[in-house]
C-alpha cells in the first residue's frame, strides 16, 4: 500500500512538473490534476498539495533550463527578447503594474508566450549578471 502511494505521488509530481516545464501551449495545471483525480482514488488534499509543489518547482526550473538552452535560440529570437527586456527596463513602473495584473489575472501562464512567462524576471536578471 505504501509503495502504491509513493508511485501515485511520483506520477502526480511528474505530470504536473512536465506540464509546467512546457514553454507554451501546454494544458493548464488544474486540468491535469482534475483528470488524475477522476481516474484515481488519491485524496483531493494530497493531490492539491503535491500539485502545487510540483507546479512551483516547474516554474522555478523552467527559466533555469531556458537560460542553459539560450545559446540554441535563433538570433531573431534573441533580438526579440533583448528588445522586450529593454522596453521593460525603460518603463519599470509599468512593468511592475503589468506583472501584478498578470499575476492576479485568471489567464493561465501556459497560454502566454514564453517571453512573457520568463522574460520579465529571469531574462533581465540573467543578462544583468554578465
Amino acid at each position: 500500500m505504501e509503495r502504491e502511494k509513493r508511485g501515485r505521488t511520483t506520477e502526480i509530481l511528474a505530470v504536473v512538473l512536465g506540464i509546467n516545464l512546457l514553454p507554451a501551449f501546454g494544458p493548464p495545471t488544474w486540468s491535469g490534476l482534475v483528470l488524475y483525480r477522476l481516474h484515481s482514488h488519491v485524496p483531493a488534499l494530497s493531490l492539491v498539495l503535491i500539485g502545487a509543489m510540483a507546479a512551483a518547482l516547474g516554474r522555478f526550473l523552467f527559466p533555469i533550463a531556458f537560460r542553459r538552452l539560450r545559446s540554441r535560440l535563433s538570433e531573431k529570437t534573441k533580438a526579440n527578447l533583448s528588445a522586450f527586456r529593454e522596453k521593460l527596463d525603460r518603463k519599470k513602473r509599468s512593468s511592475v503594474i503589468g506583472l501584478a495584473l498578470f499575476a492576479l489575472s485568471p489567464v493561465p501562464s501556459a497560454r502566454c508566450p514564453s517571453s512573457t512567462r520568463f522574460g520579465f524576471i529571469v531574462t533581465r536578471s540573467a543578462t544583468h549578471q554578465a
